[in-house]
């Protein structure tokens, strides 16, 4: 598993090129999606040198994964799954013999990219009151069987 911790995220996005048309106005063209790019960081392992190394033998290991926005604390506060990525571009501040190195910028082409969603709670068998999680929760519809989201 890649592991790093960066300062920037550049999220994938399209980018449609501007022709002008036949009366002269400007129309759009052909549409492209852009990678995600990832900047001023530490990894922590080889590993990712190492997934760059395939893409440049031509043998690219496409993986899923997630980017995680961190709190101060370390504690998630979102995350963004992708699918099939590979990195493009691999952009290193420093080599040295240590484990945990700088990274300038790291691209990475991706097939799927999402917010991560929870999956939805179950429903408890009929007849029986939902699990209560917090204070908060006692305030939930017993007939769905859903919390109420956290403040």
């Amino acid at each position: 598993m890649v592991q790093g911790a960066f300062d920037e995220l550049d999220p994938p996005g399209f980018v449609t090129a501007v022709e002008i048309g036949p009366d002269g106005r400007k129309q759009p063209g052909l549409s492209s999606r852009t990678h995600a790019r990832l900047r001023r960081g530490l990894a922590n392992t080889r590993e990712l040198y190492q997934w760059f190394g395939g893409v440049l033998r031509g043998e690219p290991d496409r993986r899923p994964g997630a980017i995680v926005l961190a709190g101060e604390d370390g504690e998630e506060l979102s995350r963004w799954d992708f699918d099939a990525a590979f990195p493009v571009r691999l952009r290193m501040a420093t080599l040295t013999e240590d484990t945990l190195f700088e990274v300038d910028e790291l691209e990475l082409a991706v097939e799927g990219w999402r917010r991560h969603e929870e999956p939805p709670a179950e429903k408890p068998p009929a007849g029986e009151p939902p699990a209560v999680a917090s204070p908060d929760a006692a305030a939930s519809d017993p007939e769905e069987g859903t919390l109420p989201p956290a403040t």
